[in-house]
């Protein structure tokens, strides 16, 4: 799936400078010129609106926490585009879902911005959000339902890690009439040995927290136990893709994700990958017997006889 044309278009329209703000009019009285969703008293150009604006900091900062500091690395919006490489601002295509999320962020505040000029919309950016968080999840499903996912080997089996790194793998079950959910963590390493185990039981409001629950309580246990290098795998697109991608499919799970992108880029050593069920088989199941008993806790060295069959039959 190729970007939006009308994105392509708006686009075109960015790198032209050829927007309708007010810096591009002839405006006679100064305070005309202002930026109208902020109250810094910054002239309202293309740069200042989509880029270093307080308002259009804080949807990039909430939307796309991955690429917030990256972007903020350079003064200008022009710079920023420039850096982009060659083939994707020529070709926009689904290769580059990141750069999808980026220009539709851009034209979601341009849309709010209007809304705020013409419609004397309040300045709220908990408004803008959640159209956006909506608009971001759409282009996650719909890009990785329509392309095959390279990156995961069609395995049917648990795969180790590489050597001196660790791979806990998470899975979460969700009890929707007591909005509880059971949480499991495994940690295995490169020899597919079992390190430690952990069930969390959380209480949660919505099924979409549940699986993003359970990648943050995993990064959490990896920090408490200083493991430095680890490979998070979990069977939730909805969780590993956004990370991976910096986009937030569900505006309940976003408080949880920016925890979890931020862990992630203070620790260089940590990635998240999205794998197959049927290669998580053993916390799924852990996840539901865990529920089933509401028995958490934390077991190391030596799993349990049930969990020790399931294990082996994980490994490849």
């Amino acid at each position: 799936m190729r970007i939006p044309y009308k994105l392509q278009i708006f686009m075109w329209k960015v790198i032209r400078n050829a927007l309708p703000v007010k810096a591009n009019f002839h405006i006679t009285t100064a305070d005309d010129n202002m930026c109208v969703l902020c109250n810094t008293q910054q002239i309202e150009d293309i740069n200042h609106l989509l880029f270093s604006c307080l308002f259009a900091n804080a949807i990039w900062k909430n939307c796309l926490p991955q690429h917030f500091n990256y972007v903020q690395q350079f003064s200008t919006l022009q710079e920023w585009i420039a850096s982009w490489p060659t083939d994707s601002i020529i070709n926009f295509t689904s290769d580059t879902p990141s750069l999808h999320g980026m220009i539709a962020t851009i034209l979601h505040i341009w849309k709010y911005r209007c809304k705020v000029q013409f419609q004397q919309e309040t300045v709220n950016p908990n408004s803008a959000l959640l159209p956006l968080f909506k608009y971001l999840a759409d282009i996650v499903n719909i890009t990785h339902a329509s392309h095959t996912i390279h990156h995961v080997e069609h395995v049917c089996h648990w795969s180790p890690p590489p050597p001196d790194s660790l791979k806990i793998n998470v899975d979460a079950s969700f009890h929707k009439p007591f909005h509880v959910a059971g949480i499991v963590m495994l940690t295995r390493n490169s020899t597919g040995s079992y390190v430690a185990g952990k069930g969390v039981l959380r209480r949660v409001n919505h099924v979409h927290l549940d699986e993003s629950w359970a990648l943050l309580e995993a990064m959490h246990w990896a920090i408490q136990n200083n493991w430095n290098k680890v490979i998070f795998e979990s069977d939730c697109k909805n969780v590993v893709l956004p990370v991976n991608e910096g986009l937030l499919p569900y505006w309940q799970s976003s408080p949880l994700l920016n925890k979890c992108v931020k862990m992630c880029n203070s620790h260089n050593s940590w990635f998240c990958v999205y794998v197959p069920r049927v290669c998580n088989k053993a916390v799924d199941c852990l996840a539901k017997s865990v529920l089933r008993s509401y028995n958490p806790g934390e077991w190391w060295f030596v799993p349990s006889t049930t969990l020790y069959v399931k294990l082996a039959n994980d490994v490849s």
